[in-house]
């Protein structure tokens, strides 16, 4: 059973110790979002907030024109209704990171 202080981040660091950014699993995609230094962060792994928003494309033939756009707040991930997915315009909770990336 996942705990209340489970954390929803993962930290991503470059090869040489720096801090890259973090990992989030996006309950809409069902994948891993990373959202990069230079957004402003609260500091909390469990109930994160990020600003501004989070905006994920893609342009490869498959996925070509999906969008994921979003606020990460108090441990909320709010969708923006220019998301392309099934949760566009609703807020619910961060996902759980999967097994093999929890430390």
């Amino acid at each position: 059973m996942v705990s209340e202080k489970t954390p929803k981040l993962h930290r991503v660091v470059n090869a040489d110790g720096s801090l890259h950014g973090y990992h989030f699993q996006c309950p809409a995609c069902q994948t891993l979002h990373t959202v990069g230094v230079g957004w402003t962060f609260n500091g909390d792994m469990v109930r994160p907030e990020f600003s501004p928003s989070i905006d994920v494309t893609w342009d490869h033939l498959r996925l070509a024109g999906k969008r994921c756009h979003s606020f990460i707040r108090d441990g909320q991930i709010s969708f923006e209704a220019d998301s392309t997915h099934k949760l566009a315009g609703q807020t619910v909770p961060l996902g759980d990171l999967p097994d093999w990336l929890v430390d």
